[in-house]
């Protein structure tokens, strides 16, 4: 599949509604991400990075962010929440933590448009990698 639109469309109800919260909350806090399909899911890139994806399993959706150390910065804000290494997984019967939702992709933006200085302005050790696995620093 390569129309993330056909993905969200068969999705059954509520993954659709809740990809589609998904959808939103990325673009709001990107406006300038473009959507494709890699790994047969939805995903956003940024300055031709990627900043995020959604995808939908048979009981959550969930929100990978899949380089960058996002996530385990944001550990004490994600706390409570189903939380792996890579990926925030959401009950699509409940309501989606758009907050959160948010703070990982504003996270994940920072990490891309500022890549030799860690939250807390320090040089970085690992710079981000291009989606063809090159370092973004020359």
């Amino acid at each position: 599949m390569t129309d993330p639109g056909a993905y969200l469309h068969r999705q059954p109800e509520p993954h659709r509604r809740a990809l589609g919260e998904l959808r939103t909350a990325i673009f709001t806090t990107a406006p300038d991400c473009v959507e494709t399909m890699r790994r047969g899911v939805p995903a956003f890139l940024l300055d031709g990075k990627q900043l995020v994806s959604i995808g939908a399993a048979r009981r959550h959706v969930s929100l990978y962010a899949m380089y960058g150390e996002t996530l385990a910065r944001l550990a004490d804000r994600l706390a409570g929440l189903d939380v792996s290494n890579t990926v925030v997984r959401f009950d699509p019967t409940r309501p989606i933590p758009l907050d959160v939702v948010t703070d990982v992709v504003s996270s994940r933006a920072d990490e891309i448009r500022n890549p030799t200085r860690d939250r807390g302005g320090a040089a970085r050790t690992s710079p981000d990698r291009t989606l063809s696995g090159r370092s973004s620093e020359r």
